[in-house]
């Protein structure tokens, strides 16, 4: 075996013991979980120090999902916002030139504004189509 060789073979070894010991560590907490929780409802419902009680209440709430909410807020330059834009622009451009030679008839565009993102694995867009009494109807499908 060459030096690469054996350099190779102990990165795999000390991963796959990394790997296993991680796994056991994780098996061993999921054993407790149900303890821990017993502990943080105990103590929630009859610690004497109120911080005590507020804290493992909380400890519940934020795991079970239902702990404070956290929002972000993200700010872009118009530069930024024009590129995004544009970029989502081409995006439907080209799903809408896709799907006018897989159907043969010229498909309106949504503009960027009213566009629906649908749920699903597909590229699927909605479409826009202006009826003879001059409204616009929207259509997609749906799962």
């Amino acid at each position: 075996m060459t030096d690469i060789e054996v350099a190779s073979t102990q990165s795999v070894q000390k991963a796959d013991f990394r790997t296993s010991e991680l796994e056991r560590m994780r098996d061993k907490l999921a054993r407790f979980m149900p303890r821990a929780v017993d502990i943080l409802t105990e103590l929630a419902e009859t610690a004497e120090n109120e911080r005590v009680r507020l804290a493992a209440a909380e400890s519940i709430l934020d795991r079970s999902g239902l702990g404070k909410s956290s929002s972000t807020q993200v700010t872009v330059s118009q530069a930024e916002h024009d590129i995004a834009t544009r970029e989502a622009e081409e995006i439907v451009a080209k799903l809408g030139r896709q799907k006018e030679i897989e159907s043969g008839a010229p498909v309106v565009k949504p503009s960027i504004e009213a566009l629906v993102v649908l749920e699903g694995d597909d590229d699927t867009l909605p479409t826009t189509t202006a009826t003879p009494e001059g409204t616009i109807e929207v259509s997609g499908s749906e799962d």
